[in-house]
C-alpha cells in the first residue's frame, strides 16, 4: 500500500471514532460570581448520562483531546461540594449556568513524581518549569449540557489588615471552556 493511502486510512480511522481533540486554547482566567451547581434529584442508583472528557496540558494552553459517553450511577460520580476548593471541570449550560462541577485534582500539575534508581530510596516530587501532562474526568452531561469549563475555586484574597476575609463566598476563575457534544 503506498504511503498515501497509508495516510488516509489513518486519517479516516482517527476520524471514526469517539475521537474530539480540540485546537489548544489559552488558560485566560476570568473571575466570576460564585454559584454552585444546580441540584439535580436522583437515587444513588439511577443511571445518568456522563461523559468522560480527557484534557492535555502544557504551560497555559489547554485542549479536548476526547469525549467518551458512559453511562454511570449517579452514587459513582465525584461532584464538589458547597466549601470544596480547588481545580474543578463546570458542565454549563448555554446560558453559563454551573449544572455540575466534578474535581479534577491532578489538573493542571506543576510536579512530577520523581522514582529513584534503587527501590530503597523514595519516590520523590519535583517542580517543573513548565507544566505538562493529561488528566481525565467523568462529568454528567445533562441534556442541557452545552460545555465544559475548567474552573479554580480559591478563598478570595482580603486586602491587608481585613478580617472576615474566610467568611466571604470562595472566588471562582474560569480558565478555559470547550463545547460539549450532545450525549443522548
Amino acid at each position: 500500500m503506498s504511503r498515501a493511502l497509508q495516510a488516509l486510512c489513518c486519517v479516516l480511522l482517527a476520524s471514526a471514532g469517539p475521537e474530539c481533540q480540540t485546537a489548544w486554547k489559552r488558560i485566560t482566567p476570568v473571575t466570576r460570581d460564585h454559584q454552585m451547581p444546580i441540584r439535580q434529584e436522583t437515587g444513588p442508583s439511577t443511571s445518568v448520562h456522563a461523559t468522560r472528557l480527557i484534557f492535555e496540558f502544557i504551560g497555559d494552553q489547554v485542549r479536548l483531546v476526547q469525549q467518551m459517553p458512559v453511562e454511570v450511577a449517579s452514587a459513582n460520580l465525584q461532584m464538589a461540594s458547597e466549601g470544596d476548593l480547588g481545580t474543578f471541570v463546570d458542565v454549563r449550560d448555554a446560558a453559563n449556568r454551573t449544572l455540575a462541577r466534578v474535581p479534577a485534582p491532578n489538573a493542571l500539575s506543576t510536579s512530577l513524581e520523581v522514582f529513584p534508581e534503587r527501590r530503597d530510596q523514595p519516590i520523590t516530587r519535583t517542580e517543573v518549569p513548565r507544566a505538562k501532562g493529561a488528566f481525565t474526568v467523568v462529568v454528567p452531561t445533562p441534556k442541557e449540557a452545552t460545555h465544559a469549563t475548567l474552573v479554580t475555586v480559591a478563598t478570595p484574597k482580603a486586602p491587608v489588615g481585613i478580617a472576615g476575609a474566610s467568611a466571604a463566598a470562595p472566588e471562582v476563575v474560569d480558565l478555559v471552556s470547550f463545547p460539549l457534544r450532545a450525549n443522548q
